[in-house]
């Protein structure tokens, strides 16, 4: 019994392969940076209200507390909403 030919790409161009390249990049790491400073601000045995943080978005630096958060944004002492996507640093003082 014979078998089967395997199939065989015959219009492969393998000497121009390295002139074409892809640069993958990690674009969620710093989503994922800022959600693991929350979830430590959050689950810390301070009370949240007496951590003073430093949160610098896409377009403001916010000095204050924080109050509440849900799944897509916080609110500060002052009664600011902050989307959780626009964060970009979070620091603790």
């Amino acid at each position: 019994m014979e078998k089967p030919k395997l199939f065989k790409n015959s219009n492969l161009n393998i000497k121009n392969n390295n002139k074409e390249y892809c640069l993958l990049e990690n674009i969620n790491s710093n989503k994922s940076n800022v959600e693991e400073q929350l979830d430590k601000v959050f689950n810390s045995f301070n009370n949240i209200y007496n951590t003073k943080l430093l949160i610098k978005t896409n377009s403001k630096t916010y000095n204050t507390y924080l109050l509440s958060r849900t799944s897509n944004n916080i609110m500060t002492i002052n009664r600011e909403i902050i989307p959780i996507s626009e964060i970009v640093e979070i620091q603790v003082k």
